[in-house]
């Protein structure tokens, strides 16, 4: 395997949600536990969650499956939450980081291997949604100094949707899958 981490972003209050959507179930798991368990296999100890605004409640679900991170800045935005994974995972030597949101359900392992496969180490591997990339999407560490720099809501997408980086695009089914509101969770759950 490639010498990549992968950094699950799990810090939010769920505001739109209204409540903790990282311990919502499906399929007899806590959200956050189903895409830890995809992701688990392939990145064994090189898989980190930032945790923010409920992280004793979360902490405990997690078990072993992954290293937590707390982003104390939680709220300010998934970019503080970039920022800090990717300050962690720096310090370990990776030629790269993939980075996957907590609520992407909809994502299995062969299609994370997927971008995996396509990544080089010299370019972003990005899922890609229409004429626009998004996450998940693997960085070459020779992006993590201007990943730690993130702040506010929009995360990477500043790297992302900007025409000075070269990014190959794959195109994921299911990618644009996440849950951000109880219908959202209610059109999933019906879907599978």
């Amino acid at each position: 395997m490639k010498n990549i981490a992968c950094l699950v972003l799990a810090a939010g209050q769920g505001k739109r949600f209204g409540g903790l959507k990282q311990l919502a179930y499906i399929n007899n798991n806590p959200m956050i536990k189903k895409i830890l368990l995809e992701l688990k296999d392939i990145f064994k100890n090189h898989l980190f969650i930032v945790l923010g605004a409920s992280q004793s409640r979360i902490s405990p679900i997690i078990d072993d499956l992954a290293i937590p991170v707390i982003n104390d800045l939680w709220i300010n935005g998934m970019g503080s939450s970039i920022s800090v994974g990717v300050k962690k995972i720096k310090k370990k030597n990776y030629d790269g980081v993939l980075i996957v949101l907590g609520d992407q359900v909809g994502i299995k392992k062969n299609q994370f291997e997927k971008l995996i496969y396509h990544f080089n180490g010299n370019q972003i591997v990005a899922s890609k949604y229409s004429d626009k990339y998004g996450v998940p999407a693997i960085f070459p560490n020779l992006y993590f100094n201007e990943l730690e720099c993130l702040s506010g809501e929009s995360g990477a997408r500043s790297i992302l949707n900007s025409k000075n980086y070269k990014i190959l695009g794959i195109e994921i089914e299911g990618n644009a899958i996440d849950i951000d509101t109880p219908d959202d969770l209610k059109k999933f759950m019906e879907s599978n």
